[in-house]
Formats: C-alpha cells, sequence, structure tokens
C-alpha cells in the first residue's frame, strides 16, 4: 500500500549580519604594550561585534510512503503496516531569506576597523 504525502514549514532564525553561516556575537583582543627600560605597560586591544540579521527559510516537499503488511503478526494484535514503514522524500525546495539588519556591524576603537 502507498500513501502520497506533502508539507511546508517555515524557520526563523537571528544570525550574524555578515553571514547565515555564523552566529551573532562579540570578539575581542587584549594585549599589553611594554614600555622601553622596564617602564611599565599599558594595554590595548579592540572589541568587534558583527551585527544582528533576521533570516527566515521557507521550504516544501512531498513524497510517497510505503506501508508494508506483516502477515507473521496476524493473531498479535498488531496492524497491518507495523515496523516496515519507509519513506521516500521526491522532491524538498528550500529558500533562505535575509528579513532585515537589525544591529549594524562595529569595532570599538575605530581605528580597527578594517
Amino acid at each position: 500500500m502507498w500513501r502520497v504525502y506533502a508539507g511546508a514549514g517555515a524557520n526563523a532564525s537571528l544570525m550574524s549580519q555578515k553571514s547565515v553561516s555564523e552566529k551573532s556575537g562579540f570578539t575581542g583582543t587584549l594585549k599589553p604594550v611594554i614600555y622601553e627600560e622596564g617602564k611599565g605597560f599599558d594595554w590595548s586591544g579592540s572589541i568587534e561585534f558583527n551585527g544582528l540579521a533576521f533570516y527566515y527559510a521557507v521550504y516544501v516537499y512531498y513524497g510517497t510512503r510505503s506501508l508494508k503488511t506483516e502477515n507473521s503478526n496476524k493473531g498479535s494484535g498488531r496492524g497491518r503496516g507495523h515496523d516496515d514503514n519507509t519513506d521516500d522524500i521526491k522532491e524538498k525546495k528550500e529558500k533562505l531569506v535575509k528579513g532585515a539588519d537589525l544591529l549594524q556591524p562595529w569595532c570599538y576603537p575605530e581605528e580597527h576597523n578594517a
């Protein structure tokens, strides 16, 4: 026995504004700057934020499902198609869209921006 099925859905996420494969977040560097002849040191570094954007994906799929009968389980109370169900997705189409830029990327101090 065969059954045809179809479905659709959507997914939304917040990711980096630079790339959908990168999570939004902060990175930073901190390093000491040593003065000549042991007169002390100071700190130098930067903090960078890679932005925040709203992305959504929509998809549709369809396929068939085969239901195999089990004649050996007639008296056990188990119905037809108990364990041998198999899915065969014929096609799945997905489209990823960048919905909106929510926060722009930035770096502090500004001279570290490339």
